[in-house]
């Protein structure tokens, strides 16, 4: 039996390899198995393309995760736990995994109490915790629950993990008998770097309150340019989780519609939610989800307008009846600039539909069309709709038996800038100056309209030439006008519009011996402009001969 025992362990001696030969074997099993795990990897990547189905991808690289942590002190702490994972050193994996996420915990912590939304319990906590790291006392379950409780930068899930993470951690430090896995290892670091370290430094609900409890601040916003608002309001939002946006505009809203509050606090909501409305994302999609609560109230029609003047685009985001609502309250407020501002903010951005144009165009129409803010603000608008309204009644105004209406519109058309005064149809040209004629021609006429008729049309001498056109293509229209062409030809004639006399006397020749034609003439005649009488009269005559 001992010779047996002895011929044995001289075949092990034999049999057993050189180290250098063992090294070079571990080496290539090392190499075949990095080699097998990226064909699967990259075979199961390919089926995921393929198929479009993430839940393919069941187990992560450890590799691949790393790269996901943006701070390179934390990323060489938690690859050096990757290390002792695939060493097998599996206890000493989860100690260095763990580690790293307190650390990562303890300094966003430190990074929330240093933000301006940090309430006070966040900053004694984090003030607490400072202490405890620097006498180098235990302070890691202290940090879990201010991060749950306080600071809400854990859900009650997240936090539960978190403990059972440092009490994995714990078993694997100490002397208790607990052999780790690798199962283990790579949940803690998994979930290390999920929980913690890919996580920027947000708050949660507790955020949101402290946003709130601020908007009493004057200074809340430096300045209320667009630019500012939107700066400001990123900044508070970038401070939270991202699915808290909407609970934030919640209670913006509420704020915003709650009588009770400082109207600096009112205001500083309103502006806030205007400033998330600006930023693409959740926070926008909430606004304009939330925004009935100020749309269905006539007595916030105004921060309604606001927010819409903010994004005009967003209003594409409002449920159906929510932007009937919106539109009714512009079209009921027109006489209000923050209305006017809205409709020109949303023309602009080409956000009506043929329907509200229209309905917007009546409501604008409906006002003081002498009014030179509002034509100016509707051909700055470019909504053509109204545009074509109120210049209609604007000329008819030119005809009004009222001094300070008739006067009023026709100042107002004589100051047109000429880009806008050239948009007028040739129609209301015409109608413009007929109504000139007719006015000028009563017996007590308007000052402004006889003015025009002594001194010409001056800036607007260019109607004339929609006058020459009427008479060469629609004769009857103006045979068929209730004016004094009289005032007419002189209105020309002051004009140095000599070129419109003529045709505009055989318009009435044409037919039969007309009163008009004979007052044109015989005012001509009578001053400055004989040869054109003349012509006229031998017009006139051969006309007549020829009827005869």
């Amino acid at each position: 039996m001992q010779a047996n025992w002895a011929a044995v362990r001289h075949r092990r001696t034999i049999d057993r390899p050189h180290p250098a030969d063992e090294r070079e074997r571990r080496r290539a099993n090392a190499r075949h198995r990095h080699k097998k795990r990226a064909q699967t990897h990259e075979a199961v990547c390919v089926l995921s393309r393929r198929f479009g189905d993430d839940r393919l991808v069941m187990i992560r690289d450890l590799e691949a995760i790393l790269l996901t942590i943006s701070d390179l002190n934390s990323r060489r702490y938690v690859q050096e736990s990757v290390v002792c994972y695939h060493a097998g050193a599996y206890r000493a994996a989860v100690v260095l995994a763990v580690a790293a996420g307190m650390e990562g915990l303890r300094q966003r912590l430190d990074t929330l109490a240093a933000s301006g939304g940090a309430s006070q319990a966040i900053r004694d906590d984090a003030n607490n915790i400072a202490q405890a790291f620097a006498d180098q006392q235990a302070y890691e379950s202290t940090l879990i629950n201010a991060c749950e409780k306080d600071a809400s930068f854990f859900t009650a899930a997240e936090a539960k993990k978190a403990r059972l993470l440092l009490q994995t951690r714990h078993l694997c430090a100490h002397p208790s008998g607990h052999s780790g896995s690798p199962e283990e290892a790579r949940d803690a670091i998994t979930s290390v770097i999920d929980l913690v370290l890919t996580r920027p430094a947000t708050l949660g609900m507790a955020g949101v309150s402290g946003i709130i409890a601020r908007l009493d601040n004057p200074t809340f916003f430096p300045k209320t340019t667009p630019e500012k608002i939107a700066e400001v309001a990123g900044d508070e939002l970038n401070s939270l989780h991202g699915d808290l946006a909407p609970a934030l505009i919640a209670k913006l809203y509420a704020e915003i519609v709650d009588a009770t509050k400082s109207k600096t606090i009112r205001s500083n909501a309103l502006l806030l939610v205007c400033g998330l409305a600006m930023r693409a994302g959740s926070a926008r999609e909430a606004v304009w989800r939330n925004i009935d609560r100020v749309a269905e109230n006539a007595g916030f029609a105004l921060e309604a307008l606001k927010i819409v003047c903010a994004d005009p685009q967003g209003i594409a985001l409002a449920r159906p009846l929510v932007r009937e609502r919106l539109i009714s309250l512009i079209r009921r407020n027109m006489k209000d600039a923050g209305a006017r501002r809205a409709v020109h903010k949303l023309t602009v951005s080409n956000q009506l539909t043929g329907v509200e144009r229209d309905e917007i165009a009546v409501a604008l129409a409906s006002l003081d069309a002498s009014d030179e803010q509002l034509v100016k603000f509707t051909t700055e608008a470019a909504l053509v709709e109204a545009e074509t309204l109120i210049f209609r009644r604007i000329v008819d105004h030119c005809r009004d038996h009222s001094f300070a209406t008739a006067n009023k519109a026709i100042d107002l058309l004589q100051e047109l800038d000429d880009d806008v005064a050239n948009r007028f149809s040739q129609e209301l040209k015409v109608d413009y100056l007929i109504n000139l004629g007719y006015n000028a021609g009563r017996t007590y006429p308007a000052t402004s309209a006889a003015a025009i008729v002594k001194n010409g049309l001056d800036v607007r001498s260019g109607f004339a030439d929609a006058l020459l056109e009427e008479a060469r293509l629609r004769p009857d229209r103006l045979r068929a006008a209730n004016t004094e062409w009289e005032k007419i030809a002189k209105l020309c004639e002051h004009s140095n519009r000599h070129d419109v006399l003529l045709p505009l006397i055989e318009v009435f020749s044409a037919s039969e011996p007309d009163d008009a034609a004979q007052k044109m003439t015989f005012y001509l005649k009578s001053n400055s402009q004989p040869e054109i009488a003349n012509a006229a009269s031998a017009e006139h005559a051969r006309i007549i001969d020829s009827m005869l």
